[in-house]
């Protein structure tokens, strides 16, 4: 039985996502530091995604059929990411070339997967490593050196790293995280009202920073979530759910709960749906990039939700909708 916890923060994070691109619309002003709050908070959505992925690894069916298991994990994601992959160009080749295509660029959106089927490929490695406490501070390191260097060539050379949001190294400490605190969930004891003060004192930073970035090196570098203050951010906010997680108020089904069992769909839709609604409302205000996030919000869990009742099985599990 799926937490209901777990399932209003995906239906919370999948809001995110669509925020952040609901505020990359054309029609969007970007000299707008309020555009800067929005991606500060909703950059830690791929973040805690990934995390979840780790925490929910299954550590008993892992080590009772491994190949089955990483299997099974690999083909779920991977025919949903070559249907829509072909879905994206066709929708998006005035703006693409092959070379998008065969490297999964034909959605924005679509790297996430291709970082989860590489996470679940090392996940052996992993595995084998993380009761190493060496190996596994190695492990760990991987991410922010990945993406200071990464900083560093963009900010310093004007050099950016050819799909660099598509490398595992720039996640896996998410990932990692997961597996380890899934593991150790009985001894870690985290007091809330500590968590919420950390996590709001290090997003007043993060913001401060980001519009610091914004003056120096303009829009982009500024809302970039590869960074390392997105990092600490990203890990202020786990702790914050880690704490939080038992409570009974997050713990009620609601709406959120039920979008959030269709938070994976969801992923895959929005961005059709935003390409229209670019098409539609002149979003001309960083302010209105909410409503259209909302909007989007709504339509892509009403087409998830209907599909699944109207057609169940294979279909489903080819889109990646259920």
């Amino acid at each position: 039985m799926k937490s209901n916890f777990f399932q209003n923060l995906r239906g919370y994070l999948i809001f995110l996502v669509i925020l952040i691109h609901a505020t990359h619309m054309s029609n969007v002003v970007y000299e707008n530091k309020i555009l800067i709050i929005y991606r500060t908070l909703a950059n830690v959505a791929v973040p805690v995604f990934i995390f979840l992925s780790g925490y929910f690894y299954n550590r008993e069916k892992y080590h009772k059929n491994k190949k089955e298991y990483l299997s099974n994990k690999l083909i779920r994601l991977i025919k949903p990411l070559l249907l829509w992959n072909v879905v994206y160009f066709i929708i998006n080749y005035k703006n693409l070339n092959l070379i998008d295509f065969f490297t999964f660029k034909s959605g924005a959106h679509l790297y996430y997967i291709l970082v989860l089927i590489q996470l679940i490929i090392i996940t052996p490695v992993i595995i084998k490593l993380k009761d190493n406490k060496k190996m596994l501070y190695i492990m760990l390191l991987i991410t922010p050196i990945y993406l200071a260097i990464y900083r560093i060539l963009w900010i310093a050379f004007n050099y950016v790293i050819p799909y660099h949001e598509f490398f595992f190294f720039g996640w896996s400490t998410y990932y990692i995280l997961g597996i380890i605190y899934r593991e150790n969930e009985a001894k870690i004891k985290v007091k809330n009202n500590k968590s919420l003060f950390l996590f709001f004192i290090i997003l007043v930073s993060a913001y401060i920073y980001n519009v610091f970035m914004f003056s120096k090196f303009g829009y982009r570098i500024s809302v970039s979530q590869m960074n390392n203050m997105n990092l600490i951010v990203s890990l202020a906010f786990i702790k914050l759910i880690v704490g939080f997680k038992n409570a009974n108020f997050f713990n009620k089904r609601n709406i959120l709960t039920i979008i959030g069992d269709y938070s994976f769909g969801i992923y895959f839709v929005h961005l059709i749906i935003v390409k229209i609604i670019e098409k539609i409302i002149l979003v001309n205000q960083a302010i209105k990039a909410v409503t259209v996030a909302s909007l989007v919000y709504v339509i892509s869990f009403v087409i998830v939700y209907v599909f699944n009742k109207i057609f169940r099985g294979k279909l489903n599990n080819c889109l990646g909708l259920n």
